[in-house]
């Protein structure tokens, strides 16, 4: 998965500097640290990706990665950073006597976390939905991602009431 994010990522960065609708992007490995070959026309690129997944581990919450899978990240207008994350596919286990089938996911959240190099985060978060095979009820699964009455990260609430003696409705 995020082999196929720096996969995107490459291409998006190249195409929007060379103007070239041709391009050709050989990964040279599976690991975390990945060499890119990158051919734009007849031109070709090296290109080093460092453990990518190691640094955001000290970035974001664990809840994160242990749950979720980062499929797409963007900035939007103002300045704000949009980490958009899927649940993984893993069965709730409260569920786990019942034969479930993955349903597609909820509507989109968003949560905002720390902000980075004076940028503010939102994780834009999909749920996902599973229904029972026998009874078609639907089940999704329950994650302590936010404060309670807020839309801020647990850390991120906890900062805020540290520093203002309250958690504001909205930081920007």
């Amino acid at each position: 998965m995020l082999h196929q994010l720096i996969d995107i990522s490459v291409r998006r960065f190249v195409c929007c500097r060379t103007n070239s609708p041709t391009v050709s992007v050989q990964q040279d490995s599976m690991l975390a640290s990945a060499h890119f070959n990158i051919r734009v026309g007849n031109k070709k690129f090296y290109f080093y990706v460092m453990e990518i997944e190691s640094l955001l581990r000290y970035l974001l919450p664990q809840e994160i990665f242990e749950y979720f899978d980062l499929i797409d990240f963007k900035e939007v207008e103002g300045g704000q950073l949009e980490l958009h994350l899927n649940e993984k596919s893993i069965k709730p286990l409260e569920h786990a006597d019942k034969e479930l089938v993955s349903n597609g996911f909820d509507e989109p959240v968003r949560i905002q976390d720390f902000p980075l190099r004076d940028k503010t985060v939102y994780f834009v978060v999909r749920r996902r939905k599973w229904k029972d095979k026998h009874t078609g009820k639907i089940y999704s699964s329950r994650w302590d991602l936010i404060a309670k009455g807020t839309s801020y990260t647990k850390e991120f609430a906890a900062f805020l009431k540290g520093l203002l003696g309250q958690i504001p409705d909205k930081f920007e």
